[in-house]
């Protein structure tokens, strides 16, 4: 009778501890079945977003000098038109995420730089110089110099940074509704997103 009553609260005791091992596995199973999606939702944004945009400027070069001991003027003078292609993008790869799975958190702690690349196309017209002068290496390069910083003028002055910025921030959003959808919460460490991305750090 009392091995009876042993073996009973043996078999109990066994199925207590199988329930709460079930329990336990079936909950840590969930939490990295979450954080894998939470994971490919970062690798499915985390490429090169780039945004193109083309501008034009035209404008006159034009140098004076002078020679033989300052008494001779001589000068250069060119049209110059600049059609310029530029490329302003976040590669999202860069980006720091930590993946808190014990308290279901996704934590952004880095964003990445912006990234503008200008591609010039300059052509000259109407060179003039003077007899002792000539348009040489040195002047392309002045001339290419100034065209990149008309170019980084006519940007600042655009709206294509903040296209780029907001194609950032559509990216992060649909992380955050992913990591809200499966019951995360996100924290952005940044502070540089905050009020961009609703309720970001909410549950």
């Amino acid at each position: 009778m009392v091995f009876l009553k042993g073996f009973i609260v043996g078999l109990l005791v066994m199925g207590i501890l199988f329930l709460i091992y079930k329990k336990f596995k079936s909950k840590k199973s969930d939490v990295e079945i979450e954080a894998t999606t939470i994971m490919k939702s970062v690798e499915s944004i985390s490429k090169l977003m780039v945004l193109e945009g083309h501008f034009t400027e035209t404008y006159t070069y034009k140098e004076n000098t002078k020679i033989f001991f300052d008494l001779i003027p001589q000068e250069k003078r060119a049209i110059v038109i600049l059609d310029a292609k530029v490329l302003i993008g976040y590669d999202l790869k860069k980006m720091v995420i930590f993946i808190d799975k014990e308290n279901k958190r996704v934590v952004i702690e880095k964003l990445p730089e912006e990234e503008v690349n200008i591609i010039p196309d300059l052509k000259f017209y109407d060179v003039q110089a003077s007899t002792f002068t000539s348009f040489n290496k040195d002047d392309i390069n002045k001339v290419q110099a100034d065209a990149k910083h008309k170019i980084e003028q006519q940007i600042e002055n655009s709206s294509l940074k903040i296209q780029a910025r907001q194609r950032l921030i559509e990216n992060l959003g649909s992380l955050v509704n992913i990591s809200k959808a499966i019951g995360w919460t996100v924290e952005d460490k940044t502070n540089s997103i905050l009020g961009e991305i609703p309720n970001i750090n909410s549950n």
